[in-house]
């Protein structure tokens, strides 16, 4: 779905409430909105890649002989097979990915920490936290794609992508 800017001009709809008025805003809190954007699509593919490399692994030793095992979240533990070239190669890797993968997480969750005090300084999204909290749970569940925001609620996702206002935010609550 592509969304285009507000084809009206604004000074010559003076019959309307003021409360539905639709305004455009700021370059700066456009801008803003762009960078927190990409920086929220970027979080959520590093956290989808630390989904990848949840558990650990370590060498245990049996029989005289180390095995490398590999962990689950939920502590069960698969044997990959006993010490090689093949198997320590597979333990660098993995602890190699899961490091940097931690570590791009960590650093775009600051980034997004940083983005949310700017988005609150420059007014950029007025989504209620109610909403906000209930779609961050829908999409860490991994069910995002089955729901569909309808309703005033859709108004919000409309002033983010074109980049206006509606009126009063009373005016978008549904009663």
């Amino acid at each position: 779905m592509i969304l285009q800017r507000f084809p009206y001009k604004l000074k010559k709809m003076r019959n309307i409430p003021k409360k539905y008025l639709i305004t455009e805003i700021g370059e700066d809190a456009r801008r803003q909105y762009i960078d927190a954007k990409a920086t929220f699509k970027a979080w959520e593919a590093a956290r989808d890649a630390a989904v990848q490399v949840r558990g650990g692994m370590y060498w245990k030793n049996q029989d005289g002989k180390q095995y490398l095992i590999r962990t689950s979240t939920k502590n069960s533990q698969t044997s990959l097979g006993p010490h090689s070239e093949k198997t320590t190669g597979i333990y660098n890797k993995f602890k190699l990915r899961k490091e940097e993968v931690e570590q791009r997480l960590a650093d775009l969750t600051e980034e997004l920490k940083r983005h949310q005090k700017m988005n609150r300084a420059l007014d950029v999204g007025r989504t209620p936290r109610l909403l906000v909290d209930t779609l961050a749970r829908i999409s860490k569940s991994g069910l995002s794609n089955h729901f569909k925001v309808i309703g005033t609620h859709a108004l919000y996702a409309y002033e983010a992508e074109t980049g206006t206002r509606i009126g009063e935010a009373a005016a978008m609550t549904t009663r």
